[in-house]
C-alpha cells in the first residue's frame, strides 16, 4: 500500500513498510517534492542495539537496498487489508467512515483520544448532536492531515542485504502536516513509536534509533549536508545555483 501527503508546496509519497519518498504514486510519481522540484530521494530509519549480548542492526534505507520491514504487526499477513495506511483529515465528518476505520488501526496499536475514559475506542456521538464533544472518543488526528501505519522487522535474514534475524520489533509510524499557512507552512512531521512485544526476546538493550535520508535538492550532484548536535537535527542544501531551483535553492 502506498499513498502521499500533500501540504501546501510539499508532496511526499510513502508506503506501509517504512519507505518515504522513494515510492511511485501516480500521477506525481516518486520523490519528496517542493514547489514542483525534488528535494528528497528516499528516507527511512536505522535501528541498532544488543540482544542477548549480540549486536544487531536493521532499518529501512531503500537507496542502500536495505528494506528489513514488512507491513502490519508481527505474524500478520502483509497483504491483509488491515495492514494498510489509515488517513485522517480535519475536514472528515465526526464519527464518519475514517473515524470508524480507525477502530482497526487501534486494534493494531494506534493512539486515540479516550473521551469517556473507559479504555476502549468507541467513536459514537453520545448526545446525538452530530458534533464531537470532549467526553466522546476520537482518533489521533494531528494538525490537518494524519496518516498512520504499523510495520515489523519480519523480513527473513536470507532476503536482507545484510544477514540478521527478525527480532520482533514493531514500528508505528504517523506522518502529519498542517494545511494552512503559518510558521509550519511547509513542514511534514514523522512520529515513530517503537515497540518490542517480546515475541522473540524479552529485552533489547542500548538501542539507538535515527532517521535516515538521501536528499536530492533539485539536481542531485550539488548537495551538501551537515548536522546540529545541539538541536539534534540534520540539514541539506545546494551550495551552487541549481538547474531546477536557480539561485534560490531551498534547504
Amino acid at each position: 500500500t502506498a499513498t502521499y501527503i500533500e501540504a501546501n508546496e510539499i508532496y511526499l509519497p510513502f508506503n506501509n513498510r517504512g519507505i518515504i519518498a522513494d515510492v511511485n504514486v501516480p500521477p506525481k510519481g516518486s520523490l519528496g517534492q517542493f514547489a514542483g522540484g525534488g528535494f528528497l530521494f528516499s528516507s527511512g530509519f536505522w535501528l541498532s542495539g544488543y540482544s542477548n549480548d549480540s549486536l544487531w542492526a536493521n532499518g529501512v534505507a531503500s537507496a542502500n537496498l536495505v528494506e528489513d520491514y514488512l507491513a502490519g504487526t508481527i505474524g500478520m499477513d502483509p497483504n491483509d487489508p488491515k495492514a494498510s495506511i489509515y488517513k485522517l483529515s480535519s475536514s472528515d465528518t465526526p464519527f464518519g467512515q475514517s473515524w470508524q476505520d480507525w477502530i482497526d488501526a487501534v486494534d493494531l496499536g494506534a493512539d486515540f483520544y479516550d473521551g469517556n475514559n473507559d479504555g476502549i475506542y468507541n467513536p459514537v456521538d453520545l448526545n446525538g448532536n452530530n458534533l464531537w464533544d470532549p467526553d466522546e472518543d476520537k482518533p489521533d488526528l494531528i494538525l490537518d492531515e494524519t496518516y498512520w501505519c504499523v510495520f515489523n522487522d519480519g523480513v527473513p535474514s536470507n532476503l536482507r542485504r545484510w544477514e540478521g534475524e527478525p527480532l520482533g520489533i514493531e514500528v508505528r509510524q504517523t506522518i502529519f502536516a498542517p494545511a494552512s499557512a503559518g510558521a509550519l507552512v511547509n513542514a511534514v512531521f514523522v512520529r515513530y513509536r517503537i515497540k518490542n512485544p517480546g515475541f522473540v526476546t524479552d529485552t533489547l538493550k542500548d538501542v539507538y534509533f535515527s532517521m535516515w535520508a538521501d536528499a536530492d535538492i533539485g539536481a542531485a550532484t550539488d548537495d551538501v549536508s551537515g548536522c546540529d548536535t545541539i538541536r539534534q537535527g540534520t540539514y541539506f542544501y545546494g551550495n551552487v545555483p541549481d538547474a531546477f531551483y536557480g539561485n534560490q535553492v531551498p534547504s
